[in-house]
């Protein structure tokens, strides 16, 4: 039996922050930060059928970045993956005791980082592990109960896990214990809490037809209202509802464009893309939106070629600011730069006041160009439309402080805890600035 063991942060569900408990999980009896973003997150999630595993190798002995897998089984010394591997993922709770958390099986384990597309533009997030999601199994946090050694002092413990988050579990001392881990994951008989989603995507609920407009408002105000809509099941709902107002209105341009969200909201990429496709031709007065959708599913997909090349031709039909913030985030995305600018600046010919667009500017000229006068500049451009946005205000001083303006700096935060007076963050950046 191949067998890894991996080590991960841990968290309750591994599908994205964005779907996470509000309060960050333990790891090694201290909070993650809600900046510290990490390919872990996203273990059991699953995207098109598959979960992408991230572990962090960076204290592998070695060639950097590196899994060994030539320590999983040595005939695969020279190659680049290795398959059909039982991976057990392993997580530090709160009182500092490694647990066993889930397991993937039949998983490929990648020696090197691969560049998975699909999270989100901004980032570049790896992955180097790899299985069908029907095959990955998450415990729930209660029956996460089997404790993985850590290795010790060979009088002590001679195996398990070292500084590293890998352990390939080949000492012969180890023997008993991953018989005793192979045959608890073969007999677990308990609740796996990770989704997978097949058949679900096709089914419907009972709705009144008179009311179908009423159903749809409802549906945009889920869909369009983060704080309301964080939870992939109110996604499934959103699909099941759409699908229902499609059997019973086939050309229900409304329902439709909600279906295509709610299959990308839930990462079924490849079926949305599908649907895009095929009824193209149904819905030619949504055109533009199907295509502008469509774009993105490539890019999602991994097409990015495609995306881009779509894309373009659209924004030379349409003078749409929607299909130029597609194009500036899949430029971002590939670290074009330049490129990125120029979209986000055709937004703004078009739409001056349009604040996403300020926000990634001043984005880029911060982070990317290290020019903290111009990112400022950007800022002030969104202050200037909505003098009570508190995000702008925060970088704003942020950005300020980074100038040395320490006092001005000071004077936004002030500003800014009359607006929101229980923002933690303003207080927080305030206690860091008068103790420089």
């Amino acid at each position: 039996m191949r067998i890894l063991f991996c080590r991960v942060t841990w968290m309750e569900k591994y599908i994205g922050r964005e779907f996470e408990e509000d309060e960050m999980p333990y790891t090694g009896g201290k909070y993650m930060s809600k900046d510290n973003i990490g390919g872990e997150e996203w273990n059991f999630l699953d995207v098109d059928g598959y979960c992408y595993g991230f572990v962090d190798t960076k204290f592998n002995k070695g060639r950097k970045n590196a899994l060994h897998i030539e320590r999983i089984d040595e005939s695969f010394k020279n190659l680049s993956e290795i398959n059909n591997v039982l991976v057990v993922w392993v997580s530090k709770n709160k009182y500092g005791k490694q647990k066993i958390i889930g397991w993937y099986k039949n998983a490929t384990v990648y020696r090197e980082y691969q560049l998975n597309p699909i999270r989100y533009y901004g980032f570049n997030y790896d992955y180097n592990i790899v299985a069908k999601a029907e095959d990955c199994t998450l415990l729930p946090i209660e029956e996460r109960t089997f404790e993985v050694p850590v290795a010790m002092n060979k009088k002590v413990k001679d195996f398990g896990f070292g500084q590293a988050n890998v352990w390939y579990a080949n000492e012969k001392s180890a023997k008993k214990f991953i018989d005793s881990v192979l045959e608890y994951i073969e007999n677990y008989k308990g609740k796996r809490i990770n989704k997978v989603y097949t058949e679900e995507l096709e089914d419907m609920v009972e709705i009144d037809e008179t009311k179908i407009d009423d159903i749809l408002d409802e549906i945009d105000s889920l869909i369009y209202d983060d704080k309301d809509l964080k939870k992939q099941e109110d996604y499934l709902k959103c699909l099941k509802v759409c699908n229902s107002v499609l059997k019973i209105d086939p050309k229900n341009e409304r329902a439709f464009l909600y279906k295509l969200y709610s299959l990308m909201s839930l990462y079924k990429i490849k079926k949305a893309i599908k649907e895009c496709e095929n009824n193209l031709s149904l819905f030619q007065d949504i055109r533009f939106e199907i295509e502008n959708i469509l774009g993105v599913l490539d890019f999602l997909n991994d097409n990015i070629d495609k995306a881009i090349k779509n894309l373009k031709n659209l924004a030379n039909e349409y003078k749409r600011s929607e299909i130029y913030l597609n194009l500036a985030n899949i430029y971002e995305y590939l670290k074009d730069y330049d490129k990125a600018k120029i979209w986000y600046e055709k937004i703004l010919e078009i739409d001056d006041k349009n604040i996403e667009a300020y926000f990634r500017m001043a984005s880029l000229e911060y982070e990317v160009k290290g020019n903290y006068k111009k990112a400022l500049h950007y800022i002030d451009k969104i202050v200037e439309i909505e003098n009570q946005n508190v995000h702008a205000l925060y970088i704003k001083a942020w950005i300020l402080n980074d100038l040395g303006k320490k006092e001005e700096a000071l004077k936004i935060i002030n500003q800014a805890l009359e607006i929101d007076s229980n923002n933690t963050y303003f207080e927080e950046l305030k206690k860091n600035i008068e103790v420089q």
